[in-house]
């Protein structure tokens, strides 16, 4: 890539690009990665891909101006390829994008299929926060992680997620320019039983399927929505559609 992964700062209620700023990894090298989810935790900002979550501190990003290079505060492993993030009610969730298709199924190594018959290849972590990030006492045996405080069996083709005011899980999926996405919401899964357990580093963690029964609604939305956030009861949905690239129709 001729440029790093950038960070850009939109004003909340205008619209406006406040700034942007490269990314910079811990070791000093410039960051290249996908950056598939961002999200905040008041204290710190989670960008993550790649089996990775980095963090920057929020002052730092205050400091910083307009074409600035950021540092990464810190980084550590993630237990799913962090395609998306958000962090609701003091949990960093981060996630699975798999393609629905049989080529790419084939692929995951951990298929969970549950009583009703729903099969699914993609997951979910959350994490617990103090001050901003996760415990240190669920620090992994290789002290570069955490075990997640529970798992999430997801849909296929996520690209972003939040939950509600009821603390019901909404997805945003989406894959191709030319295919509609589908907005997916779904109850408070973590209020009935689980449908089993990830072991993480020796450590049992309870696993809970976001399946068809628990499905509240879906909506049907233009193509490739992307990240999602909930903010006092409105609903944010990015599309990558809106870039230069895809803007003509071509992608």
């Amino acid at each position: 890539k001729a440029f790093p992964s950038m960070l850009m700062i939109l004003d909340a209620k205008t619209g406006s690009l406040v700034k942007s700023v490269k990314l910079q990894n811990v070791d000093g090298s410039m960051y290249y990665g996908h950056a598939g989810g961002v999200a905040s935790s008041g204290n710190y900002i989670f960008v993550t891909s790649d089996y990775s979550a980095r963090t920057i501190a929020i002052e730092t990003l205050e400091k910083a101006k307009d074409g600035d290079t950021v540092q990464f505060t810190s980084d550590f492993k993630i237990n799913t390829k962090g395609s998306f993030a958000n962090v609701y009610s003091e949990i960093l969730w981060v996630g699975d994008f798999i393609e629905s298709t049989p080529a790419e199924r084939s692929k995951v190594s951990n298929v969970t299929t549950i009583n009703s018959g729903e099969t699914f290849y993609a997951y979910c972590e959350g994490y617990n926060l103090k001050d901003g990030l996760p415990k240190i006492d669920k620090i992994n045996s290789t002290r570069d992680g955490y075990i997640p405080d529970i798992m999430l069996a997801i849909p296929e083709q996520v690209q972003g997620m939040t939950r509600t005011l009821s603390g019901g899980f909404i997805f945003s999926t989406s894959y191709g320019r030319k295919n509609n996405s589908v907005i997916k919401v779904f109850n408070d899964v973590t209020e009935g039983d689980k449908v089993g357990t990830v072991t993480v580093d020796g450590v049992e963690v309870d696993l809970y399927a976001c399946d068809e029964l628990e499905t509240k609604i879906t909506y049907t939305a233009p193509p490739m929505s992307q990240g999602i956030e909930s903010v006092n009861g409105t609903i944010f949905l990015l599309f990558e559609s809106g870039a230069s690239k895809y803007r003509s129709g071509g992608g």
